[in-house]
């Protein structure tokens, strides 16, 4: 009989840690950063279009449905959604971003973050400007 009680009880603890570890909201913090980015022709100048566009940054969000790629003016735009726990330890998190287009070499890009933000409101812009070489043969 004291065996039972104390299976049940041990099973009943258990079942509620597990609900409180679904249902207690963590403490955890995201910080929106607006990146906006135009990548051009590093020959001409000229905007690049259909440029493929990823990051190691968070989650990104794309402005527009679809496929990250960049627009016919080259341009392309998304939030990023980073959790504060990248911040955590007095370091700074290492992002990048990569830009990818046939014939033209593949670009990697640092756009590590220099400072923890203050806040998540407004969010943080990320300006980049993209010069893309074509590949040599």
């Amino acid at each position: 009989m004291r065996r039972r009680v104390r299976l049940v009880v041990t099973g009943m603890a258990v079942a509620l840690l597990g609900v409180a570890v679904v249902f207690v909201p963590g403490c955890q913090y995201s910080y929106p950063y607006e990146l906006r980015l135009v990548v051009r022709s590093a020959v001409d100048a000229s905007p690049l279009a259909g440029v493929t566009v990823r990051t190691d940054a968070g989650q990104m969000t794309p402005r527009e449905d679809g496929p990250a790629v960049t627009a016919p003016d080259g341009s392309f735009g998304a939030t990023i959604s980073v959790r504060d726990s990248e911040f955590f330890g007095n370091k700074h998190p290492r992002w990048t971003l990569t830009l990818a287009r046939d014939g033209y070499a593949d670009e990697l890009i640092d756009i590590s973050p220099q400072r923890q933000p203050e806040s998540g409101s407004p969010p943080t812009q990320l300006v980049v400007v993209a010069y893309l070489r074509p590949k040599t043969p």
